[in-house]
């Protein structure tokens, strides 16, 4: 009886609101589900609803990123585990990203979404309940997976529920304002909570909201099934390894006072990594639907521009992940203290999408773009020098790393859509995301490495070190995409009609219009 109870629960939470279409199979066809798309249900609604996978992804984040000194020691353990357990979140969602598109396709965004929604309250719930580091550790990659199948397809589900509305515009508005709502209330409740009763009771918070979410969505209509390319196994599996031993390297060898055998070892996963990617990119010059590209690649204003992003978000990802350990741990500053100061390096945000316009129109988005990762490498140098200076004097820098990460990832998105064909876009963006995801990886692997290393001399503070390390390997980036905005003889011109939408503003080679609102730029944010 009781296993019946929850299978008739199970039907209902994903069983949609309206009756089905077609009763037979449960399948409906692309006009019909056209036709059954809601035309009284409040927009604001919808844009909540679709909204609710980011925010939770973006305050599951933050949260666990203001509570880092908290869990080190709680768990009793060293920098490297910590390492491991920031970085597996978004590795995992990187590997399943692309079988969360492909799987969108076949099952439906809301489907897809719904599934994203029960593994991620399941990783939340074995979190909640975690008391060692493996624990903890396998708990974040569920909550990755769950991440991976939720992102997606929320701005997708959005799109087909609003259909061609007056309020289109204004719900994805809302729908971004909502999906950014976790990067303030994630370093606030992460805080009090680790000030309080227990890092983990965030986490008491996660499982029901996830729950809920998935249950709500059943109030919208999916997207239509449809055939789906084949997902590139292969690819999949060589990159995965190949970043899984990459990552591993590069934390072990932070570690203070290793075996020789030890280092050994890490640098024989190094070599692995190398051969991982080799035969990974023999794999994506045979495969139909290869995961990377490798034809775009030879535009070289494509490749600064996915260069340039891998770098900057190893920076912003790294670089939070070491000023929450040094304010906690060499500071003394408590964790509510700390959640205001990221949420300080939030603001910028919101600020980089009202200049985005006013920029795009003034400067072409490779100067725009080199300029900001210029200013973002001063800032990370002055936050490096400043870091043992009164707690208030952080507050000017660490809003100016938002401002300018803000402006990189508007322009970033845009400058793809200029340099490629027009039916190579989704291809295009889906590899600008996965630089973003392994970008994010690597930053907390090299940058925390890089602490612990320079922390073996005395009197040195090694989260400082790191810090401007991070503003030092930006300059690269700003040199590159200089660099590459020189126009080259035997490269094709961009093919793409421009991404500027009609009512932003015409655009011309990427030097007026607005920056586009795209499905793909807010999901890389995590």
């Amino acid at each position: 009886m009781a296993r019946n109870a929850v299978s008739r629960t199970l039907r209902w939470a994903f069983t949609p609101s309206q009756r089905r279409v077609n009763g037979e199979r449960g399948f409906v066809t692309r006009q019909q589900q056209s036709a059954a798309v809601p035309v009284r249900r409040s927009f604001k609604l919808t844009a909540v609803l679709c909204a609710t996978g980011l925010a939770l992804a973006t305050f599951d984040q933050s949260s666990f990123t203001t509570a880092l000194a908290a869990i080190r020691s709680d768990l009793a353990i060293d920098l490297s585990t910590l390492q491991w357990i920031t970085s597996v979140l978004p590795l995992a969602a990187a590997v399943a990203l692309p079988i969360s598109g492909t799987l969108g396709d076949f099952w439906g965004a809301r489907a897809t979404m719904q599934a994203g929604f029960l593994v991620f309250s399941c990783g939340a719930l074995l979190t909640l309940f975690s008391t060692d580091a493996t624990t903890l550790l396998i708990a974040r990659v569920i909550q990755g997976i769950g991440v991976a199948l939720m992102l997606p397809n929320g701005a997708a589900l959005l799109g087909h529920n609003l259909g061609d509305g007056t309020h289109r515009a204004t719900a994805f508005g809302f729908w971004l304002m909502i999906s950014s709502s976790g990067l303030v209330l994630g370093p606030l409740a992460g805080g009090a909570f680790a000030q309080t009763v227990g890092w983990r009771y965030t986490y008491a918070v996660m499982v029901p909201a996830g729950l809920l979410s998935a249950v709500g969505l059943r109030r919208l209509v999916d997207t239509p099934r449809q055939r789906s390319r084949s997902i590139d196994v292969a690819g999949l599996l060589t990159a995965s390894t190949g970043l899984g031993l990459l990552c591993w390297a590069l934390i072990e060898v932070g570690r203070i006072g290793r075996a020789d055998a030890q280092l050994t070892a890490a640098a024989m996963a190094a070599a692995g990594a190398l051969v991982a990617f080799a035969l990974f990119v023999a794999v994506e010059k045979r495969v139909r639907h290869p995961v990377l590209d490798l034809a775009l690649l030879r535009n070289r204003q494509y490749t600064a521009v996915l260069g340039a992003a891998l770098l900057y978000n190893l920076a912003t990802s790294g670089g939070i992940f070491l000023l929450s350990i040094y304010l906690q741990e060499q500071r003394g500053v408590g964790s509510v203290v700390t959640g205001v100061l990221l949420i300080i390096s939030n603001l910028g945000m919101p600020l980089a999408g009202r200049l985005a316009g006013p920029l795009a129109r003034w400067r072409p988005p490779l100067v725009v773009m080199s300029g900001s990762a210029a200013g973002m490498a001063l800032t990370y140098i002055a936050l490096g020098a400043l870091a043992v200076a009164p707690i208030a004097a952080l507050a000017l820098p660490l809003v100016l790393v938002g401002l300018t990460c803000g402006v990189l990832y508007s322009f970033d998105t845009q400058a793809v859509l200029e340099r490629v064909p027009a039916e190579r876009s989704a291809s295009a963006l889906a590899t600008l995301a996965l630089m973003r995801q392994v970008g994010g990886v690597l930053g907390i692997a090299v940058l925390g490495s890089i602490a612990q290393l320079a922390s073996h001399v005395p009197g040195v503070a090694g989260e400082r070190v790191a810090l401007v390390t991070t503003g030092v390997l930006l300059i690269p980036a700003a040199l590159w995409l200089r660099w590459a905005r020189r126009p080259a003889g035997n490269e094709p011109a961009a093919t793409s009609k421009g991404p500027v939408p009609a009512q932003t503003g015409a655009s011309r080679g990427g030097e007026e219009g607005d920056p586009p609102l795209t499905a793909h730029s807010p999901s890389d944010t995590v």
